[in-house]
């Protein structure tokens, strides 16, 4: 049976009096960056009353707090602070002021630091945003231009890519970092000045990990003459490097606290609380419906630090807002049955319908039918009903919308009933209990 995982975990692994104990926070996945600013006591405490942590976890975020030597590391997806390196400043500003007199050892991510290996033979038309760079030509005249390829890609062409640069349209400058349309958006990821007065290239990546950085020397045989270094202060250190004043695009230490909250509170935020609550009033609605289920008392583990975390001002997420690449599969789940419906409400024809949501693993289409139990009203759920019928083949006239309901709930917890007992919902290995 295919996996489904409805937890969103995270391992935080003490070090203490030379011992490891590694804890399994089964839904703070989404909320580990925050929970962290709790600070030492409030975080330490509640570590201390999780479950151990299985061997193996497929976990979305990992911390390691040396108690001994008063350091942390945290091991995650690239994303949440890697908009600009604005972001992950202040990510460490306010992480020192809540961990004063540790050390913050910054690790690989888990996920989304890979680089690019193309070397180019020309400057192809990708997507704008990826990265942006500047030529400051012998002359001085300078140029701003978004190459639509990585950084590592464009530098590759050598040489050749001041003629490339040249036969591009040239961008205006813009702020590192900002909210736009309820994201915090940046208008590149990564950057280069390639500066032929000096004879010396500065390249820098929102994420500028160990594995990226170690393209440096070979780019830098690619540029005879040419001094190829890496900088950590994006896009206004660009900037500034040509000779310009970076003000225009530089985010100073206010704008960038308040884009981190809006990263870490609202866009990126998954509450570990909401989270589980959801999860086990699924997992009781099939239990209810004579689905064979074993929860883990792990899953009921508490979720978050005593300290308070949530500014009662901050705006909550908005239902529509995009999710990340990496998100709990509930909340996938819901956002695809209320797409679904709303493709549904518009009269869109089922071909251009994504029925994939219906016919996942059998624990995926009972969770389903809670989901449309809790979040849909009527006329959504019949809507949902009337085209899943055919598919479920219910012989149910489509007149009687009590029947059709009853009918295809039936159906789907049928498709649950008939699989074996779920050990593995939660992202860990786990066994039957009975």
């Amino acid at each position: 049976m295919a996996r489904f995982e409805l937890t969103f975990p995270a391992t935080i692994t003490i070090l203490r009096g030379g011992e490891a104990t590694p804890h399994l926070a089964p839904w703070s996945g989404g909320a580990l960056l925050q929970d962290l600013l709790a600070g030492e006591r409030s975080f330490l405490a509640h570590v201390d009353a999780l479950p151990p942590a299985p061997a193996f976890v497929a976990c979305e975020a990992r911390a390691t707090i040396d108690v001994d030597a008063r350091r942390l590391s945290i091991e995650r997806d690239v994303g949440d602070l890697e908009r600009a390196p604005a972001l992950r400043r202040a990510y460490r500003r306010a992480l020192c002021a809540a961990w004063p007199g540790w050390e913050w050892v910054e690790r690989e991510p888990l996920r989304g630091a890979a680089v690019s290996m193309s070397l180019l033979r020309a400057l192809p038309e990708g997507a704008p945003g990826r990265a942006w760079i500047t030529h400051v030509a012998a002359d001085g005249a300078t140029r701003d231009v978004d190459v639509g390829v990585d950084v590592e890609e464009a530098l590759s062409l050598g040489p050749p890519l001041r003629e490339a640069l040249a036969g591009r349209p040239a961008v205006a400058l813009a702020r590192e970092a900002a909210i736009i349309d309820g994201l915090a958006q940046a208008p590149c990821s990564s950057g280069a000045l390639v500066d032929d007065r000096r004879r010396r290239i500065e390249v820098w990546w929102s994420a500028p990990t160990a594995t990226r950085r170690a393209v440096i020397e070979p780019l830098a045989r690619l540029w005879p003459g040419m001094t190829v270094v890496v900088h950590d202060l994006g896009l206004p250190g660009q900037i500034a490097g040509s000779g310009r004043d970076p003000a225009a695009v530089r985010v100073d230490d206010a704008e960038a606290e308040a884009l981190l909250d809006h990263v870490l509170r609202v866009e990126r935020w998954f509450d570990p609380t909401e989270l589980q609550a959801r999860a086990l009033a699924a997992l009781g609605h099939l239990e209810a419906a004579g689905v064979p289920v074993v929860i883990p008392a792990a899953a009921r583990a508490r979720t978050r630090p005593s300290a308070r975390l949530d500014d009662p001002r901050a705006p909550s997420p908005p239902r529509e807002r995009p999710l990340p690449l990496r998100a709990p599969e509930l909340h996938r789940l819901v956002r695809e049955i209320h797409e679904l419906d709303a493709a549904l409400a518009r009269g869109q024809g089922a071909d251009g319908l994504r029925p994939s949501t219906f016919w996942g693993p059998p624990a995926w289409v009972a969770i389903v039918d809670h989901s449309i139990e809790r979040e849909l009203d009527r006329p959504a759920r019949l809507r949902l009903v009337r085209w899943l019928a055919p598919q479920l083949r219910l012989d149910i006239a489509a007149a009687d919308d009590d029947a059709l309901l009853a009918g295809a709930r039936e159906a789907l917890l049928e498709r649950a009933r008939r699989a074996p007992p779920y050990t593995r919902f939660f992202g860990w290995d786990t066994e039957p209990t009975s």
